[in-house]
């Protein structure tokens, strides 16, 4: 295999000779009986990696027209952060990890032969050929497991209902972890796992809870010792990130062990490190480090001793019950340097009149390589706190009363009270996200000491500027093209048929203003009696239903008003663009517009389409050749999209796309 020549895309001759090569391997195979080599995914990608780029492209087409490659599928693993936040949340912890997890999988019969492998015990004699008829780590076995056990606990939720729902939303591949309040419902619960875990071929074992009741329960005789959660030396137990659960204390530490296999690097003459001033500095993998980053780095390893002395509860509210909260409170910290900007939160929990601060989860990250000026580093420091907020209320079960967002810069709180859109871009972009998480009123400016202290003993907030110059444009757009202003306010209405019908009405309104002019009779719609008695006015008239023209035109009316509220700049400048004369210059839309991609183009009612190569296709409608861009986040588009979800029996996202 390895001595078969890889073909040139040049050369006719090479491919000749590759071909026959295989060729002449499969004939080999056959001859001694051995085709089921031929299935082997090794030997076959060993060939494939030989073919030109253009080749193996062709290949995957031809694998996926016959439906032998491997698509991407729902993401069945639990995030470890959640998993870690559900252990924190009530006083009694315990956990176990599942015994060999992917060799309690059979491999079909057909499939088997994928995993053939040669093996011997003494070099001097023939390896011989080996099949594992279970399933190894590799890129499926973690799916596959997943799905059988979540299969394997929703068949018995009915019956255990507790203990299926933790053995899908409290695993991580094969680590459950779990907390409750009484050491009774620890000792149900883990019974319960086992027991349904067992149906399906997983054994829990090595449990590990911070009672001792629940540990002798469960059959455990050894003394509970420390779980290691990250990557230390061989230790037997779990390893989760790089913390230190001890049962025994039930505080969370961080291990700072080095394996042997790196000491060499921390303190010998090969000295390779992954930091920023390193990299910035131009230092690659394989130089020493120089003289004025080496006490810096001397200095750090230092103090990672002092790392291992912080412990952290685990439990969020101690030895108490969430049924004695009074009130649970998330403060938001944010904070920056010109070296790196962070956030931490705190979950604030009153208990029986008694304030109690746990740190739920912080986040931190360098600085970037351009220079940023403070404020902005601020500001990045304000996104990372919004975000992180939004993804603690996301993944834990706790109920907050509220959340407060706490920065000590005022330009950063200005900037996110004030209007967005006169910043630059920077600037505008991460203040719009942070209000798309947060509101203005939820931040506020200090620090996180006097959290402990009641609420009118809590910092005053200064009273902000109207306005700030910082990170302000320097420059003004001038339009002497004016958008229709929209006048159909779409929150009114709760149906896009609605909407849609009450345009068109509003259209007749006005041609029949038109019409009495000319003294043509009047388009009228179906009344009722006493709608006809409340008629003063002998007018003529003629009664229709509204009409198909009526119906387009409201359409475009409503199609002109999303675009113009939505794309003001880039319709304005498709206008001027449509209206200009040749000696006028075109006026570009910016390559920071969200439509400059998308060639957008104006038809002859004043709709923005999308222009493109579908322009060509003679066989295709208008419509399809130049599609109506709207924007998503708009009211309504939401409700068009709505109304064709109900109209196709509310099937899935592509049915309505298409």
């Amino acid at each position: 295999m390895r001595k078969i020549e890889s073909p040139k895309p040049d050369k006719l001759a090479t491919f000749i000779l590759f071909g026959n090569a295989i060729e002449q391997l499969c004939e080999h195979l056959e001859a001694a009986d051995l085709q089921q080599h031929l299935v082997n995914p090794i030997l076959i990608q060993d060939l494939v990696d030989k073919l030109p780029a253009g080749d193996k492209r062709e290949w995957v087409r031809f694998k996926r027209i016959k439906g032998e490659v491997t698509l991407t599928g729902p993401d069945l693993f639990v995030p470890l952060v959640t998993v870690l936040a559900g252990i924190r949340k009530r006083r009694i912890a315990f956990g176990g990890d599942t015994r060999e997890m992917y060799h309690q999988l059979r491999i079909i019969a057909t499939d088997k032969q994928a995993q053939r492998f040669l093996f011997r015990m003494n070099k001097e004699v023939s390896p011989s050929v080996y099949v594992m008829d279970v399933a190894i780590f590799g890129t499926c076995s973690p799916c596959s497991a997943q799905f059988v056990k979540n299969k394997n606990a929703t068949e018995y939720a009915s019956e255990y209902p507790e203990a299926a729902a933790a053995i899908i939303k409290r695993h991580y591949v094969d680590d459950y972890f779990d907390s409750v309040d009484t050491e009774e419902e620890a000792i149900r619960r883990a019974k319960e796992i086992t027991f349904v875990q067992s149906k399906a071929g997983f054994e829990i074992r090595n449990w590990v809870p911070n009672s001792s009741t629940v540990r002798r329960s469960l059959g455990e005789t050894e003394p509970a010792q420390d779980v290691y959660l990250g990557l230390v030396k061989s230790t037997g137990n779990e390893r989760v990130l790089g913390i230190v659960w001890s049962p025994s204390q039930d505080t969370f530490s961080f291990s700072t062990e080095h394996r042997e296999q790196l000491q060499e690097y921390l303190t010998g003459s090969r000295r390779k490190i992954l930091i920023q001033e390193l990299w910035r500095s131009g230092c690659s993998w394989d130089e020493a480090i120089d003289d004025n980053s080496w006490p810096k780095w001397k200095r750090w390893i230092g103090l990672l001793p002092r790392v291992e002395a912080i412990r952290i509860p685990r439990c969020y509210i101690g030895d108490s019950s969430w049924a004695d909260v009074d009130s649970a409170e998330l403060h938001m910290f944010t904070d920056a340097s010109e070296y790196a900007y962070g956030c931490v939160g705190y979950l604030r929990a009153v208990v029986h009149g008694t304030v109690r601060v746990t740190l739920l989860m912080a986040r931190s990250k360098v600085a970037p390589l351009k220079r940023q000026s403070i404020p902005r580093l601020e500001l990045m420091a304000a996104v990372t706190g919004a975000r992180l907020l939004h993804s603690i209320i996301t993944m834990h079960f706790i109920k907050f009363d509220r959340f407060v967002l706490w920065t000590n810069s005022q330009t950063v709180r200005s900037w996110i009270c004030s209007d967005q859109h006169k910043f630059k871009q920077f600037v505008a972009f991460r203040v719009g996200e942070i209000l798309e998480l947060t509101r203005p009123v939820d931040w506020r400016w200090d620090g996180p000491n006097f959290l402990y202290n009641s609420e009118d003993k809590w910092p005053s907030q200064a009273v902000l500027a109207a306005e700030t110059s910082e990170e302000a444009r320097t420059f003004v757009l001038h339009h002497d093209v004016k958008l229709v202003q929209g006048v159909i306010d779409g929150t009114r209405f709760s149906r896009w048929t609605r909407l849609l019908r009450s345009t068109a009405m509003v259209i007749r309104f006005l041609a029949n203003c038109r019409r009495k002019k000319k003294g043509e009779p009047l388009l009228t719609y179906w009344a009722t009696s006493k709608q006809r008695r409340m008629i003063c006015a002998n007018l003529l008239t003629e009664c229709q239903p509204l009409q198909g023209n009526e119906l387009a035109l409201a359409e475009t009316v409503l199609w002109k008003q999303v675009q113009s509220e939505s794309f003001p700049d880039e319709t304005t400048a498709l206008v001027k663009n449509n209206d200009r004369s040749l000696d006028q210059p075109l006026v570009r839309i910016g390559k920071s517009s969200v439509l400059y991609k998308l060639n957008p183009v104006l038809d002859q009612n004043g709709v923005v389409r999308e222009g493109g190569r579908m322009e060509a296709a003679q066989d295709l409608p208008f419509d399809k050749k130049y599609p109506i861009i709207l924007s998503r986040n708009h009211d309504i588009t939401k409700m068009l999209i709505l109304s064709y979800h109900g109209k196709f029996g509310h099937a899935n996202n592509e049915t309505v796309f298409n």
